[in-house]
């Protein structure tokens, strides 16, 4: 499908695509021959973005398994390879997989994603498999998931640097830089914010010193960086245009959602009842109208899109048909969703709080729904925000509130809970209300956005009148090139800050300068969206790179107590 009202990106991600299926084939060429394949789940779904089946056929893999469904290691074929992250329930089933196997002549090649941790090791030699496995370590990089986002899909890289202190994807954030640069040339601005920018940084001029690249960049004007502990806030809000709809109710993984068939009017057989929608332009052009969009919007633009196939090209009419109905379906759903109580009162308790509610109308009704047993997340994601904009809770709520969660949701949660204040989104303090004066300070509120817009082009139209703080943060710089002009307002916010004395601008005729905004520890669908408005309104190329997609509660999750 091609769609003449699609943006033209200079940034060509056909190069990063390239680089990652080279990569993967190098990979797989250290055990040449037929071989079968075991990854686990989260693996197996980057695998999927990452390169087509039929590549996998032509470097000998003739069986792809899971291994969490995996009970027995056949031995038909002899040479097997291994992809897991390095966690302790997988090593355990890997290494009795592997003692159980009955084939002797059996070769295994260990590959931990993104690498081996100080126990991988040590459990493999525990288990006594240590000297029967070949270990190496693979990352996929940057995995290109529209024209425009690139993610590196590491999902526990917030909750390995708050919790574990385990600063690695650091070195791998930097690496995926540096390749851009030796692609595209060194560029010329780079900015920060956050201290996990500042490791970041600190690699880059490393490494950088030792690339043989000594060519400016003329087409990528700035890198900005920012660390999601700058802004826990966002996250914890409902975005409310539809991509980021799709995400909060039913999980896009990279850029895969896997819906019920019944959404579609589809009945699936038995173990069939789900179907896998790819959210990208190249697979999906027409979700390019309505990614962006509001509930009051986006089924009305898929309704105007139906309308307008008409007399067009029947192969193209039939396919454009296909992804506006499964469009429609899919919002259809959400509509339904959002029209319940439960969505509506969550809703309005956020805007409550982020507007100045200093009621105890959010406390109460966290109270009622631990009473009720409703799910964690959603208690712990409102229990947070609620945290977050008044600068801690006091001891007798934050008390109160730590012995109910762990007396209805069990003991399990005493280290959740522990991490949630190690990450400082649920911890007890004299509420400081910081966020107010930050809000006041960068205009993050703005109460006359309207839902109804057909052509948005304030980026607070994306969480219903909040405007994201790293597109805020953002805008300053295309504005004045630099933050100097807002240091009392950026005193509000903790973290390392760096950015060029004399900023470069590019002024290449015809072209639009390329930012790239790198999102360290997860970016959500409603930050891109955001941003993507503020590229529209300055002509800026703008390219969102991150360790991962996220959502609040996929950061709560993440903080979850691992088995």
């Amino acid at each position: 499908m091609q769609n003449q009202n699609l943006p033209q990106f200079q940034f060509d991600i056909t190069i990063h695509k390239d680089f990652l299926k080279h990569k993967i084939i190098q990979l797989f060429e250290t055990l040449p021959g037929n071989k079968q394949l075991i990854l686990s789940q989260r693996v197996l779904q980057l695998l999927k973005l990452s390169i087509e089946n039929k590549v996998l056929l032509e470097n000998g893999v003739k069986k792809t398994l899971q291994i969490e469904t995996l009970y027995q290691i056949e031995s038909d074929i002899t040479q097997i390879f291994i992809i897991i992250p390095p966690k302790q329930d997988l090593i355990k089933k890997i290494s009795k997989l592997i003692k159980t196997a009955n084939g002797p002549n059996n070769i295994y090649q260990l590959v931990f994603w993104p690498q081996r941790n100080l126990i991988a090791k040590e459990l493999l030699e525990q288990e006594g498999v240590l000297s029967s496995v070949e270990i190496m370590d693979f990352s996929f990089d940057l995995i290109p998931l529209d024209q425009d986002v690139l993610s590196l899909e590491m999902p526990d890289a917030f909750r390995d640097v708050v919790v574990e202190q385990d600063f690695s994807i650091y070195t791998h954030v930097a690496d995926s830089i540096n390749r851009i640069q030796l692609l595209m040339g060194n560029i010329p601005n780079i900015y920060c914010k956050g201290d996990g920018a500042k490791m970041v940084y600190d690699i880059i001029k490393v490494e950088s010193s030792e690339l043989d690249q000594d060519q400016d960049s003329q087409e990528v004007e700035s890198l900005i960086i920012y660390d999601r502990s700058i802004d826990l806030i966002t996250p914890m809000l409902t975005q409310l245009v539809y991509e980021g709809l799709v995400d909060e109710q039913f999980g896009i993984n990279g850029n895969l959602v896997s819906l019920q068939k019944k959404i579609f009017g589809k009945e699936g057989q038995e173990g069939e009842q789900y179907q896998t929608v790819q959210m990208s332009l190249d697979k999906d052009p027409l979700i390019y109208n309505v990614r962006g969009l509001q509930p009051d919007k986006f089924q009305r633009q898929l309704q105007i899109q139906i309308k307008a196939n008409s007399g067009q090209e029947a192969a193209r009419i039939k396919a454009e048909q296909d992804s506006n109905l499964r469009h429609l379906n899919i919002s259809g759903k959400i509509a339904d969703n959002i029209r319940t109580i439960s969505f509506y009162k969550m809703l309005s308790l956020e805007q409550g709080i982020i507007n100045g509610d200093k009621s105890d109308k959010a406390l109460d009704y966290i109270e009622a729904m631990i009473q009720s047993e409703i799910d964690l997340n959603k208690v712990v994601r409102l229990l947070t925000l609620r945290t977050l904009v008044d600068g801690g809770l006091k001891q007798k709520p934050y008390d109160y509130m730590r012995r109910e969660i762990i007396h209805v949701y069990g003991f399990k949660t005493i280290a959740f809970l522990n991490n949630l204040q190690k990450a400082g989104m649920v911890y007890k303090s004299d509420p400081k209300q910081l966020f107010f004066k930050l809000q006041e300070s960068f205009k993050l509120l703005n109460l006359n956005v309207r839902s109804d817009e057909t052509d948005p082009k304030d980026p607070a139209y994306t969480y219903g009148g909040h405007y994201p703080l790293i597109a805020r943060l953002t805008e300053k710089i295309f504005e004045k090139e630099s933050w100097k002009p807002f240091k009392a307002q950026m005193q509000l916010i903790n973290g390392f800050q760096l950015e060029p004395d004399r900023p470069a601008r590019l002024n290449v005729p015809g072209k639009k300068p390329i930012v790239i905004v790198y999102m360290l520890g997860g970016v959500t669908y409603g930050e891109i969206a955001a941003l993507r408005l503020l590229g529209k309104q300055f002509n800026k190329e703008i390219i969102i790179c991150t360790t991962s997609l996220t959502n609040g509660t996929k950061l709560i999750q993440s903080l979850r107590e691992r088995i």
